[in-house]
């Protein structure tokens, strides 16, 4: 089901939201690891050579777990994280969409992701796993992985079409999460 409604989605965020323990990063995993395209990436034989891209008429598919280890909470890792995986799909050089300034970065997203939706046949996508976004939000400080995300502002680029951010993160028993207050867009 939750497939299904990626693939017919006009928004570019689809939300999973559950107690802990529902079992969220088993179903954003099993998706991961069903459709997605990591195994199917032709790596080069050399590091000077890049990987073929993939064929036009798949799906393209990143994933970010977010934990508070290994840097794997801050957004601008996670930004990284999702452009290097579209990089390797698409044959492009990460190094030329890689920024540590996290604006600049969230820029970088942007221009890879034209890239990307430039080389697929129209009816293909874009999906972005991001598990555990709770995860993603520091105790103190403004930066965080869900603010680090494409919104709808007034200011911000525009998601291409056919791009969908799956997201997962928790809620207690009245719906509720930590991440609620991040994610209005």
């Amino acid at each position: 089901e939750i497939h299904q409604k990626l693939q017919l989605t006009e928004s570019p965020y689809l939300e999973l939201r559950a107690l802990a323990g529902m079992g969220k990063t088993a179903i954003v995993a099993e998706l991961y690891g069903k459709y997605g395209t990591r195994d199917d990436i032709p790596w080069p034989l050399n590091e000077k050579q890049l990987p073929e891209s993939l064929p036009p008429d798949r799906d393209r598919w990143a994933f970010h777990f977010c934990m508070n280890r290994e840097g794997h909470d801050a957004p601008i890792v996670a930004l990284q994280s999702i452009v290097a995986q579209l990089c390797d799909g698409a044959a492009l050089k990460r190094n030329d969409y890689f920024s540590n300034d996290l604006q600049t970065q969230r820029q970088k997203l942007f221009d890879c992701l034209d890239k990307v939706k430039e080389q697929l046949n129209p009816d293909k996508r874009v999906y972005i796993c991001i598990d555990a976004l709770d995860e993603g939000i520091p105790s103190s400080g403004n930066k965080s992985v869900p603010r680090a995300l494409p919104g709808e502002g007034e200011d911000e680029p525009v998601i291409p079409k056919g791009v969908v951010f799956l997201v997962s993160h928790r809620v207690d028993e009245k719906g509720h999460g930590r991440a609620d207050e991040y994610i209005d867009h």
